[in-house]
């Protein structure tokens, strides 16, 4: 096999990381740690210069039978506190952490939501 540098084969819009479940954790970590943890993942100058995130929608409600069996870093809260009605204030710890991000140059978001198994 031959590898030529100069031939262009694929574009790829970046390289990043799903915010499943460290992100929770680590956005309500003391400002100066978590600031060290963003600037070492985010920062293209600093860092490692991770421009692309998959956002962990949450799913978090208090019908979710399996909360007991979760670590509570994996509780992400949904959005949708009750149907029809939404808190846009829910999952602090997440969006620092990708406002963070995009301070710091992510440019390309995606969001996902985890299923919860429905045998605890």
């Amino acid at each position: 096999m031959v590898v030529y540098p100069a031939a262009q084969e694929q574009m790829i819009q970046g390289w990043g990381t799903s915010m499943a479940w460290w992100a929770n954790q680590a956005g309500g970590y003391s400002d100066s740690l978590r600031t060290q943890i963003a600037d070492a993942l985010f920062s293209p100058t600093s860092g490692i210069g991770l421009n692309v995130l998959r956002y962990n929608l949450g799913a978090q409600t208090s019908a979710n039978t399996c909360s007991s069996t979760m670590t509570s870093t994996r509780l992400i809260p949904s959005y949708e506190t009750s149907s029809g009605t939404y808190n846009w204030t829910q999952d602090a710890n997440q969006r620092w952490m990708a406002q963070a991000a995009q301070t710091r140059g992510a440019n390309v978001f995606e969001g996902f939501v985890n299923a919860l198994r429905p045998f605890c």
